[in-house]
C-alpha cells in the first residue's frame, strides 16, 4: 500500500488555519541534505511539541509509535527527488499529511516508484489527510506557481496499521 486516503479528520478549519500561519511565518527553514541529496527547496522543519502541535498529537491513538511532528515546504516549480525515507536517518515509516498551501486545485501531488523506480501511480490530496507509506520509493514535482505546504505527523508504524484504525474510527481519539 503507497497511500492510504483517511475517511476520519481531526483538524478543524480553524487549527488548518492555525497550522498554516505557522509554517508561513517560520523565518528559517533548515534544509535536509542526505545521502538522496534533496535540493535545498525542500524544507523540514521538526516542531516542537507544544501549543496546537501538542493538542493535535494527543489526539492520535496513544498505541502509535510517535516519531515526530513536522512542517514541509518545497519551493514553487521545484522536485523532490525519489528516495525512500528508510535510506536517510529519519527512519520514519509512514506520516499522516494535511496539505495545507496551496488550495487542492493546485497542490502537486505525490508519485510512487516502484523499486526498479520505474513510474508506479500519482496520488492527488484531498481536504482529508493522506497516510503515506515512506518505506516505498516515493517523489513530488512541485509543478504549481505556489510554495507547498504540509503538517505532518511521523511514525515508526507501518501505513497499514495507521489505516486500520482510520478505518476502525480509533486513529484520531
Amino acid at each position: 500500500m503507497n497511500t492510504y486516503q483517511c475517511i476520519n479528520d481531526m483538524l478543524s478549519d480553524d487549527e488548518r488555519k492555525q497550522l498554516l500561519s505557522q509554517a508561513m511565518d517560520i523565518k528559517m527553514w533548515s534544509y535536509k541534505i542526505s545521502d538522496y541529496k534533496l535540493e535545498e527547496s525542500c524544507g523540514i522543519v521538526k516542531l516542537e511539541i507544544e501549543g496546537l502541535v501538542e493538542k493535535l498529537v494527543k489526539r492520535i491513538n496513544p498505541t502509535l509509535k510517535f516519531f515526530m511532528a513536522d512542517f514541509g515546504k518545497f519551493s514553487a516549480k521545484d522536485n523532490i527527488v525519489i528516495h525512500k525515507d528508510t535510506d536517510t536517518v529519519s527512519g520514519r515509516d509512514s506520516n499522516i499529511t494535511w496539505a495545507l498551501y496551496p488550495e487542492l486545485k493546485d497542490f502537486s501531488p505525490i508519485q510512487y516508484w516502484n523499486e526498479d523506480k520505474t513510474f508506479n501511480e500519482v496520488i492527488n490530496y484531498e481536504k482529508k489527510p493522506l497516510i503515506v507509506n515512506t518505506r516505498k520509493y516515493h517523489s513530488v514535482d512541485n509543478t504549481s506557481e505556489y510554495d507547498r505546504y504540509t503538517f505532518q505527523l511521523c511514525f515508526y508504524d507501518p501505513i497499514e496499521k495507521l489505516a486500520d484504525l482510520d478505518l476502525q474510527g480509533k486513529l484520531f481519539i
